[in-house]
């Protein structure tokens, strides 16, 4: 009875393994190109405050040329972060090792605008972000564009 009782135990724990992988695989893949979409804004969001920060300790803004890829080569891949001159000038990185998406600075001595670009879906029409110094970031792109 109890090798049975066992038997049964390893079973159930085996099922229930399985409904949560099939879970959170069908969670990823339906929620992925938006939740990867989402890295986006939140880094221009970082980067604008990042500008004002340094603004705040060394009377400039800075500009930054894209990173870690050009925007125009952005696709459904992340890729390793690596900032360019400006970024580094900035001190920022993003939280995550990779990214989707590509950043640039442009900036003047009244202010600046961030913008970072996607297409967390592979489809060549790039989901497009933008910070200044007065505004958050904002897409302005159709909300469908991944």
């Amino acid at each position: 009875m109890t090798e049975l009782l066992e038997k049964n135990k390893v079973y159930v724990i085996g099922v229930v393994v399985v409904v949560l992988f099939l879970g959170l695989a069908t969670f990823f893949a339906g929620a992925g190109g938006s939740a990867r979409r989402d890295e986006v804004p939140m880094n221009v969001d970082l980067i604008r405050l990042a500008e004002i920060e340094y603004k705040s300790a060394f009377e400039e803004y800075v500009s930054a040329d894209p990173a870690p890829r050009d925007p125009l080569a952005v696709d459904a891949k992340a890729v390793p972060w690596e900032g360019t001159r400006g970024f580094d000038k900035l001190s920022w990185k993003p939280e995550a090792a990779q990214v989707y998406g590509s950043y640039a600075v442009n900036a003047k001595a009244d202010g600046f605008t961030v913008v970072g670009v996607c297409d967390t879906d592979g489809d060549q029409s790039q989901a497009r972000f933008q910070a200044t110094l007065g505004e958050e970031a904002k897409m302005l792109t159709p909300e469908n564009v991944y």
